[in-house]
């Protein structure tokens, strides 16, 4: 007997550039491809990674806007939220409703309840209890989840350190949690042509944000431009702290730094590049860290997040203390000293990546989905 052809409804706040919104349009692209009907309600969207009205036209799967639906707290628009979201799911009528994110995670599944949908899961996509938001946003967001997890059929986690969290902070029982990693389309690094670089080259992917703290590979870079190591260090990403970061590296005679902002390719960037560099001061798990595996590139990390469950030192990558840019310096001369070192992270990530692969997330989505129909 084939498998029966699912309607899924997925819910996400937007689908602005990042990791959470790549995953779930590739999710609802994977999904539709099995042959469910796939719907994704999103948020107002200002900087899509790319069209993504177009992309899921061309993927067979819908999508719908509710304008309302935004990341801060605002109780008017998070009312009209919540009754569109009503309404929608009443039209819709899912077998399966999947919240991603905080915000459309606490009023999706708050709609879910209210119109008598029991069959509903939620990925937080990241690791919110300390270092994204302001103490007292962290503590009404936990509050929330508290009492809209008791709607929650599971709850996704990332990372194992981010079930445990939720556990300790009391979210729900053990039970209700499925370490799931994450999804990502390696295709797309495995296939990169490395390049040779006439300088040794290290590259910062990522939103430039105080979460992330770019500053430290420049304040790293400045050391060692003292030092006389005169590497070449690119910046790829866009934020609040763009210009300020632009601000430092001119003040500081950085002229061997480059930013390129915003790139929807980053895989061009890791070709030209021996290490990557992660700073941030959390992270709930680092997909950039997975593409570099995927593309050949050694990582220098710091110790946080999920971060630990992707790298373990000295193995196939280098931690470091976050904000420490004596130990991101050491680690880049070490990387950049010891070749046979590279090359063993290198081989070990080629392989270690592949459990990350898109088409393994989305049959363990899957089978997420038909658990619960059977439960």
């Amino acid at each position: 007997m084939p498998e029966k052809r699912l309607d899924i409804t997925l819910v996400i706040t937007r689908l602005d550039a990042g990791g959470s919104a790549e995953v779930t349009l590739l999710l609802a692209k994977g999904l539709s491809q099995k042959g469910h009907n796939v719907t994704l309600i999103t948020g107002k969207t200002a900087n899509p990674p790319f069209d993504v009205y177009e992309f899921a036209a061309k993927n067979g799967f819908a999508i719908i806007e509710i304008k309302e639906l935004i990341r801060n707290i605002n109780p008017l628009l998070d009312i009209i939220a919540l009754i569109k979201l009503y309404f929608l799911f009443k039209k819709l009528k899912p077998d399966i409703i999947h919240t991603n994110t905080s915000k459309a995670g606490i009023l999706g599944r708050l709609a879910g309840k209210i119109a008598r949908f029991s069959n509903i899961i939620h990925s937080p996509h990241g690791h919110i209890f300390y270092g994204y938001y302001h103490p007292t946003i962290t503590s009404l967001f936990i509050a929330m989840e508290k009492l809209i997890a008791k709607y929650t059929k599971y709850i996704l986690n990332l990372t194992h350190l981010g079930k445990k969290d939720h556990i300790r902070k009391k979210i729900g029982k053990p039970e209700k949690f499925i370490v799931t990693g994450c999804g990502i389309d390696l295709k797309r690094f495995k296939n990169v042509q490395k390049k040779k670089n006439q300088e040794f080259t290290i590259a910062w992917i990522g939103r430039l944000t105080e979460i992330k703290n770019p500053f430290l590979l420049l304040h790293a870079a400045a050391l060692l431009n003292k030092k006389g190591y005169n590497f070449t260090y690119k910046v790829i990403g866009d934020g609040e702290l763009l210009n300020k970061c632009k601000e430092y590296a001119k003040k500081n005679e950085l002229e061997n730094v480059h930013f390129y902002g915003y790139q929807s390719e980053v895989g061009k960037f890791l070709a030209r590049s021996d290490v990557l560099t992660v700073t941030s001061n959390n992270e709930g798990f680092g997909r950039v860290i997975v593409e570099a595996m995927a593309a050949g590139v050694p990582i220098i990390a710091t110790k946080v997040g999920g971060i630990p469950e992707l790298i373990k030192h000295n193995v196939n990558g280098i931690l470091i203390t976050p904000g420490s840019a004596e130990e991101l310096c050491a680690g880049i001369l070490r990387l950049y000293t010891e070749s046979n070192l590279r090359e063993n992270f290198i081989k070990y990530n080629k392989k270690f990546c592949l459990k990350f692969d898109i088409s393994n997330y989305i049959s363990k989505i899957e089978e997420i989905y038909r658990k619960v129909l059977n439960e």
